[in-house]
């Protein structure tokens, strides 16, 4: 009952998040408006990423606070539901319910604050403006434009996304080349299986573009002077950097790919849509090829040892 509550509770406070207008700039009359808040551009970003809603909280935005502080409480009420033995394959690549269970509830938790960074930046914007800095931003975008842009099907006709699609199809080929053999067995693809990894590319695909491209890249490109290499560079090594751990050697692909976004928001007049879309498909697809070429594992029976012992006369 706890989990599928959780589940309700985590699906409501999205819906209240990506609401119409919920990332738009306060007006000018309100106070935050008329000079940036304390830590504007990194601090309070920074701190809405580890404490959801607390960015929102110090800019009168209670309502969006809430809705993030909510979607962190509902991922955390997820992992508490799983039995402490299934979280540490929540880790890498769940196959279990449970497993997967405490692997989105995390999921939640870092999209929670990675919404609310991005967001909490982009509310300071326009007092950030008048002081002369981030010129080149065009308006925020809301969040709910960031949660339609996966099945946003006019990416299609761009050649951008082609190039993008070509990469996702080339990296899920070398998957299947080097996980696949003749005479391996692999585990079913199911129907939970497929929900999951949507579900956390969803999220991934739009809290981490927010973060690394809506955040994080104008805030080195406004430091760095507007220097686009050196400003893209940054955090896609940041990007990339922060795979290693679960992609290894291929994490420097990652990067490139992130230096890609960068190089396409940048050229959208610092949209993110086209990016998030990106992120959406190839996670949904790296996550397929994943689990259809998960090798069975052989089951291991262990017998207790007998032993026969002579009797001395």
């Amino acid at each position: 009952m706890a989990r599928h509550a959780a589940h309700a509770l985590a699906l409501l406070v999205l819906l209240a998040a990506s609401r119409p207008g919920s990332v738009r700039a306060q007006p000018d009359s309100a106070p935050a408006a008329r000079r940036p808040p304390w830590g504007a551009e990194f601090r309070m970003p920074a701190l809405s990423m580890v404490f959801p809603g607390i960015g929102q909280y110090m800019q009168s935005a209670g309502g969006t606070g809430l809705a993030f502080t909510g979607t962190a409480v509902a991922g955390f009420a997820l992992v508490a539901t799983v039995d402490t033995a299934d979280l540490g394959e929540s880790v890498f690549l769940p196959r279990t319910v449970e497993g997967q269970r405490a692997y989105f509830g995390l999921s939640l938790m870092s999209g929670a604050g990675e919404l609310s960074a991005y967001d909490s930046f982009r509310r300071s914007l326009p007092a950030l403006k008048r002081q002369n800095k981030y010129q080149f931003l065009g308006q925020p975008e809301p969040l709910g434009a960031l949660f339609s842009a996966p099945f946003d099907p006019r990416f299609l006709g761009r050649w951008t996304t082609w190039l993008d699609l070509a990469y996702t199809g080339a990296v899920a080929a070398l998957v299947v080349s080097v996980e696949t053999g003749p005479g391996k067995r692999y585990q079913p693809y199911t129907f939970h299986d497929a929900a999951f990894g949507t579900a956390v590319s969803f999220q991934a695909g739009v809290g981490e573009e927010a973060m690394f491209r809506g955040w994080l890249y104008p805030l080195f490109h406004q430091a760095t002077r507007q220097r686009f290499w050196l400003s893209n560079s940054i955090q896609a090594g940041i990007f990339g950097a922060l795979h290693l751990p679960q992609a290894g050697p291929l994490a420097l692909m990652i990067g490139g790919w992130g230096w890609y976004q960068g190089w396409l928001t940048r050229r959208n007049n610092w949209s993110i849509r086209e990016s998030v879309f990106h992120h959406f498909w190839y996670d949904t697809a790296i996550f397929a090829v994943t689990f259809l070429t998960d090798e069975r594992q052989p089951v291991m029976i262990t017998f207790p040892t007998i032993r026969f012992t002579t009797p001395l006369p």
